[in-house]
């Protein structure tokens, strides 16, 4: 027969233990809510009205991180981050106001709360679009440790992985601006999970017969006025157009030929 005593204890050491595994998965709960509300509440479009600083918050002062890009010819490419690179990129988000920017937690491989520090193993499905049309889309592997202050928590650790399993490119979207013989445009190109913007200023040049189109005053696209030809200074062919916004839009995609399968202006 056990004892008063014994008793006791277990019924002690059964509502402990049940304590604590209920609070330790309060802790996971909490945890998984914090790591989904960084791609709902923050980076998706729509959702990205938290200001620099209240983005700043959510990773500690000594953060650091790696990003990581397998290209699919097997290149790889290492970006070391900090809180500064992370917020820049939080600001280039928010600048994209013409951007469809997507992100999704695909699903949670692992969760788990050790005393005051959460680890998390997820996979993260991105899409970036413009005008309805998908310029960038992929999945990335992360994983991310932080540290509980309070009922908060803040980001210590993330390490990104994208392995490119196909090249996809879209619709480069540009914008023109004219002035006479004078254009200027504003690409956008997909950059995996993000973008880059380029800004050209073109001039279409008339000398007696000839005329060509002047990119940023010195790169030089002779343009055939009985043909329509445009072509590169070593006399490779890059397409045929009637108007210079079509002409600016074959040089463009020539350019980015890697990432824009086309270059629609507007």
């Amino acid at each position: 027969m056990m004892a008063k005593g014994s008793k006791f204890l277990m019924a002690f050491l059964f509502l402990f233990v049940g304590t604590f595994s209920v609070n330790a998965q309060k802790d996971v709960e909490s945890f998984k809510a914090f790591v989904s509300s960084i791609y709902t509440d923050y980076i998706s479009q729509g959702n990205q009205s938290y200001t620099e600083d209240d983005f700043r918050n959510l990773f500690v002062v000594d953060f650091q991180g790696t990003d990581v890009e397998v290209t699919i010819d097997g290149n790889v490419e290492v970006e070391d981050l900090d809180r500064d690179a992370m917020v820049n990129l939080y600001s280039l988000y928010q600048k994209a106001t013409t951007l469809d920017i997507n992100f999704s937690i695909a699903k949670y491989n692992t969760v788990e709360v050790k005393g005051s520090t959460g680890v998390a193993s997820f996979e993260v499905n991105f899409e970036l679009a413009k005008n309805g049309q998908t310029m960038s889309k992929g999945q990335q592997m992360v994983v991310l440790t932080a540290v509980k202050y309070g009922s908060s928590w803040k980001i210590t650790f993330m390490n990104r992985v994208y392995v490119q399993s196909e090249v996809f490119k879209g619709a480069c979207v540009c914008e023109l601006l004219s002035g006479g013989n004078v254009y200027g445009s504003f690409l956008t190109v997909p950059e995996g999970a993000s973008y880059q913007s380029a800004n050209d200023r073109f001039e279409v040049v008339e000398v007696s017969n000839a005329r060509l189109i002047k990119m940023n005053g010195s790169d030089m696209y002779p343009w055939n006025k009985e043909t329509d030809q445009i072509t590169t200074q070593d006399g490779k062919v890059i397409g045929e157009a009637n108007l210079p916004e079509t002409a600016i839009a074959l040089i463009l995609q020539s350019i980015y030929e890697d990432k824009c399968q086309s270059v629609v202006t507007k």
